[in-house]
């Protein structure tokens, strides 16, 4: 995972935390070097994953099931995917400063604002949930 930044994590350390676990999380998928993963039956109820990039396939030794199953369904374009999907709503949610409200979160009808000032964006709050680590308590509000 590559360092915050001193004055990205010192203007917003929730979205410096995500955006950290993201680029490690894209880095982590691309260097296995395969573009899609395929759980293949095997014998006596046992697969194996096909591992396949471009116009090249190979295969793994035999697993069990629910293991094969598993990877193959957090295969490459899937998590690129996901980091992608995540990327796009830091970018709406910045969130909130010490001194300002997180305009992605937007006003209620009635003035109040989701993220009081100097707190916790909810939806970073919950970009951030699956790095939660020592490191993250620090900075994540519940």
């Amino acid at each position: 995972m590559r360092p915050l930044p001193a004055g990205e994590a010192a203007q917003n350390p929730v979205a410096a935390l995500v955006a950290a676990h993201l680029d490690d999380d894209e880095q982590t998928v691309r260097a296995v070097g395969c573009d899609d993963i395929e759980a293949v039956d095997y014998l006596w109820g046992s697969r194996y994953l096909q591992l396949r990039s471009g116009d090249k396939s190979e295969v793994t030794t035999e697993l069990p099931a629910e293991l094969a199953n598993h990877i193959a369904r957090y295969d490459p374009s899937r998590v690129l995917d996901e980091v992608a999907a995540k990327r796009r709503i830091l970018a709406r949610h910045p969130g909130a400063t010490a001194s300002s409200e997180c305009p992605g979160c937007g006003a209620h009808l009635d003035g109040t604002w989701v993220t009081p000032p100097g707190g916790t964006c909810p939806e970073l709050a919950d970009l951030a949930a699956p790095y939660v680590s020592p490191e993250a308590e620090r900075v994540v509000r519940w």
